[in-house]
């Protein structure tokens, strides 16, 4: 990586975010198959400054940090912005946080101008990431991540409104904390566990529609996701005055029988993001508009966070819709490499061979190809398959089917 720094910028300050850099990279190569190709990462630029006034390049809106620049990936920190310097101890977190954005790129579901896969999941893989990078390498607590994502995430109102309502790529309220928290979820729902972070992306890049490569990631529908998913509230306590138990008197609260503690108005028409049903006030209900912030855009067929209204390709099938003879109608791609029915991310035996992909990959054989069950990869005279099915090692001549037995016969002869 090329490092410009500002030669006001303190030391500490530098070293705070190399360290917090580092910690992504481990946490990536550890825990989701692998960093940032080196043949990418050695041109990536990282530019530290010390001026308070963040970012003012085109696109970078002021902000403290941010991942790209020019429509290429590029790190900027600016170590004097009010951002930065009220993180406190998340200060590696922060700088972790935009390496991520950038090992999205790499993967093909993002770029600078391309975040399709809209703004929960974008910021919600990058907080969720570089947290656990930083549970891993000791510099946070999981009890203090979890207090900040859960605690913050409901001040900044980001708890108030529907998860749905920041499938877009822009939002008026941040929604890093509600991606996390949702994330958390999806996770542990995920047969893959983590490795699901990194296969929607791929199937992103692979050209799956949002939905398709959600529900190949993570083994279920996004909308049955959105339906059934509780973010976690912090337990509130109703008082006279305050019937929600917001914080907020009745009289002076914009959703009095709903929490709405940041008391966000997104379309100023006086009732609360919280309770509000039209967030943008264009008619339509948030839980059909694929843009609740946007009263211009309602519908997104493909889902590519581009309304129908300004995409000229609606369904995403690299048609053109002015030459398209079904503008609307996408057959998406399903990895399915045994052509079984069940997708890759949730078939435990990608190629039907009859061993599990955790055994093939242990033992350096191909979970996507069935003629290795038949090979005898230790030559001791047994199949791969017969020594998965008789539990012992196909790398070992020593251990087989013959040796898997033999204690059985000794037991039944000392009888």
């Amino acid at each position: 990586m090329i490092f410009e720094i500002d030669s006001n910028v303190p030391v500490e300050e530098v070293d705070k975010i190399k360290a917090g850099i580092d910690s992504a990279r481990i946490y990536l190569r550890d825990f989701l198959g692998g960093d940032i190709p080196e043949s990418l990462r050695k041109s990536i630029v990282v530019k530290i400054v010390a001026t308070g006034l963040g970012n003012q390049e085109p696109g970078g809106g002021g902000s403290c940090c941010t991942a790209f620049s020019g429509g290429q990936p590029r790190l900027f920190f600016d170590v004097l912005h009010s951002d930065w310097l009220s993180s406190g101890n998340r200060q590696q977190h922060g700088a972790a946080h935009e390496y991520i954005h950038v090992w999205q790129a790499s993967l093909g579901c993002i770029s600078h101008f391309d975040q399709r896969m809209g703004a929960w999941l974008n910021e919600g893989m990058a907080e969720i990431v570089s947290f656990e990078a930083q549970i891993h390498s000791g510099t946070l607590q999981r009890g203090e991540v979890d207090e900040f994502t859960r605690s913050w995430g409901f001040e900044s109102g980001q708890l108030d409104v529907p998860l749905r309502s920041f499938q877009a790529v822009t939002s008026p309220i941040w929604p890093g904390q509600a991606g996390h928290l949702a994330l958390e979820q999806l996770v542990a729902l995920a047969p893959s566990g983590k490795h699901s972070l990194r296969l929607i992306c791929e199937n992103v890049a692979l050209g799956q529609s949002v939905p398709t490569a959600f529900e190949n990631a993570f083994c279920i529908g996004r909308e049955e996701f959105y339906q059934q998913y509780q973010p976690p509230l912090p337990e509130l306590q109703p008082s006279p005055g305050d019937s929600d138990g917001d914080g907020v008197q009745d009289v002076a609260d914009n959703c009095p029988s709903t929490p709405n503690p940041s008391q966000s108005d997104s379309d100023g028409d006086g009732l609360g993001a919280a309770c509000d049903g039209d967030l943008d006030n264009d008619g339509v209900p948030n839980d059909i508009d694929a843009f609740v912030w946007n009263a211009e855009w309602t519908k997104d067929t493909d889902h590519d966070a581009i309304g129908d209204r300004g995409d000229n390709d609606d369904d995403g099938d690299g048609i053109p819709d002015s030459q398209d003879p079904d503008p609307l109608n996408y057959v998406s791609d399903f990895r399915d490499n045994d052509t079984d029915g069940e997708g890759d991310a949730c078939d435990e035996d990608d190629d039907n061979d009859g061993m599990l992909d955790t055994f093939e990959i242990a033992n350096g054989l191909d979970p996507l190809t069935p003629v290795d069950a038949s090979e005898d990869l230790d030559g001791d005279g047994f199949t791969n398959l017969q020594e998965f099915l008789a539990g012992t090692d196909p790398n070992d001549p020593a251990s087989n089917s013959a040796t898997a037995i033999l204690p059985i016969l000794q037991l039944l002869t000392e009888e």
